[in-house]
């Protein structure tokens, strides 16, 4: 997972930000650090931990984009830098914001799709074997992957308002926990969800 699944995301990532091969391992730590604010439930170090990871991105960051903007590349936010329609730009904070979610979305979900899609196939060699003879199938077999062995498994919101949801009445200020690892083997939906 180290040595390749976390490697790939935070090399594509460094392209999209325009990240120099120099500050990449930066970009993989502040990964590293803010991956656990998904999961819920931390503890106050482990929040702590991401806050630290979050502020580090942010002022790396920052430095970044006042480079990209003197010197910008061929890269997708070098683009969105000096992009504008009717004059308009993007502004620091809707920069940040991207930026943020480009590592938010695309670090430690692919990490774990990666991960869980190599330990699957490596379970199940005629399933790697079949691949190999017909790799048109590879779309649908990412699919499956994410269905079968989700890297995020649950997640969770919080009620703004009062709301009566497919049945149940969930009060503003509460918790819903939405489990998809079970809604992905939901035997309503997948004939054999296994």
């Amino acid at each position: 997972v180290q040595k390749y699944c976390s490697q790939l995301p935070v090399a594509v990532i460094g392209d999209i930000l325009g990240v120099p091969d120099k500050d990449r391992s930066r970009i993989l730590h502040f990964g590293e650090l803010a991956a656990p604010s998904l999961d819920i439930g931390l503890t106050w170090k482990q929040y702590l931990q991401v806050q630290d990871g979050i502020a580090g991105f942010n002022t790396w960051l920052a430095q970044h984009l006042q480079q990209l903007r003197r010197n910008p590349g061929d890269d997708l936010m070098s683009q969105l830098i000096v992009a504008s329609e009717d004059g308009a730009q993007l502004s620091e904070r809707e920069l940040q914001a991207t930026a943020g979610l480009v590592l938010a979305a695309g670090f430690e979900t692919t990490v774990n799709l990666l991960g869980n899609g190599i330990r699957m196939l490596l379970d199940t060699p005629q399933h790697l074997e079949t691949l190999s003879a017909r790799p048109q199938l590879w779309p649908n077999t990412v699919e499956e992957i994410l269905r079968l062995d989700s890297p995020v498994q649950m997640s969770a919101r919080v009620a703004r308002t009062d709301i009566d949801f497919a049945g149940e009445a969930v009060k503003r200020g509460e918790i819903v926990i939405l489990h998809l690892a079970g809604a992905n083997r939901d035997p309503k939906v997948f004939t054999d969800p296994h």
